[in-house]
C-alpha cells in the first residue's frame, strides 16, 4: 500500500515543484491532503464498516423506538465520499481561484518569485472544484434525510434507492437469496414480486449478509413472530431462539 501510494506521489511532487505558478504551493498542499485521505481510509476502514461475520444492528438515537432492526454501516460510503469531495471542492476550489486571481508577488513573494499576471487556467480549474463541491454538498443534504442501509420491522423493509426512501410489505418480497457470506463482497439480494431487486453488500449494511438474509426469511415465513421487531433485544433473541 505504501509502495501504491508512495511512488505516484513523490513523482507528482516532483512535477509540482517544477511548476513557477502562484499556485504551486496549493496544489503541493492539495497533494498532501490527498495522501492523508488515502492513508486514513486505509488505516480506519475496518473500523468504520464494523464486523462482517456477525449481525450488527445500529442502536443509534435516528433508529426511533418501535421502527425495527436498522442494518447499516457505521459510516456510510457513498455519504462519505460525497460530504469529502464537498469539503475538498469548496475549500480548495475556493483558495486555488484566490490565490489565481491574485496579485503573485504578494502572495508568495517569500519564495522570490517574478510577477506574472493572474493565471485564468487555474481560476477556472478553482472555481470548476468548487461548483463541484456545492454539487456533492447538495446531494450530500438531500441523502441526510434518507436513512441508509435496510430497516427491518413489523410492517416490511424500508431503503434507500437514489434520493428517496422506499418500503415493501412482507407480502411483496418473493425471495431472499445472498451470496459471499462474511466478507466486504458479500452481496444480500431481496426480489420482490412486482419491483426490481433490493441488492446491498455486507459494507453497506455492516454485517454478514447470509445471517441479515436469515433473519429476514424467518420474518417473513413467521408473520406471528413479526410483533417482536418493535423491541431490538426481544426482536435478536425470536430470531436465535428458532436458529
Amino acid at each position: 500500500m505504501s509502495f501504491l501510494v508512495g511512488v505516484p506521489a513523490v513523482v507528482l511532487w516532483l512535477q509540482i515543484q517544477s511548476l513557477d505558478l502562484a499556485v504551486t504551493p496549493v496544489l503541493a498542499a492539495i497533494e498532501i491532503w490527498l495522501v492523508c485521505s488515502v492513508f486514513a481510509v486505509y488505516m480506519f476502514t475496518p473500523y468504520w464498516y464494523g464486523i462482517r461475520d456477525m449481525v450488527t444492528v445500529d442502536t443509534r438515537s435516528y433508529a426511533s423506538p418501535g421502527r425495527g432492526l436498522v442494518f447499516r454501516a457505521q459510516v456510510p460510503l457513498g455519504r462519505a465520499l460525497l460530504l469529502w469531495g464537498a469539503v475538498t471542492g469548496l475549500f480548495w476550489g475556493f483558495l486555488i481561484v484566490t490565490v489565481s486571481a491574485a496579485d503573485y508577488t504578494v502572495l508568495i513573494g517569500a519564495f522570490n518569485a517574478q510577477y506574472v499576471d493572474p493565471d485564468t487556467f487555474w481560476v477556472r480549474i478553482g472555481a470548476l472544484a468548487f461548483l463541484f463541491g456545492i454539487a456533492f454538498s447538495g446531494v450530500w443534504l438531500v441523502l441526510r434525510r434518507v436513512p441508509p442501509g435496510l430497516v427491518v420491522s413489523r410492517e416490511g423493509l424500508s431503503f434507500r434507492r437514489g434520493l428517496s426512501e422506499e418500503r415493501r410489505g412482507w407480502g411483496e418480497i418473493r425471495s431472499v437469496s445472498w451470496s459471499g457470506g462474511a466478507g466486504m463482497f458479500g452481496r444480500l439480494r431481496i426480489d420482490f414480486y412486482e419491483d426490481r431487486p433490493f441488492r446491498r453488500s455486507s459494507v453497506g449494511i455492516g454485517s454478514n449478509v447470509e445471517l441479515v438474509g436469515r433473519l429476514i426469511e424467518f420474518y417473513r415465513a413467521n408473520p406471528t413472530k413479526r410483533g417482536s421487531l418493535d423491541d431490538l433485544d426481544r426482536a435478536v433473541d425470536t430470531f436465535e431462539m428458532h436458529h
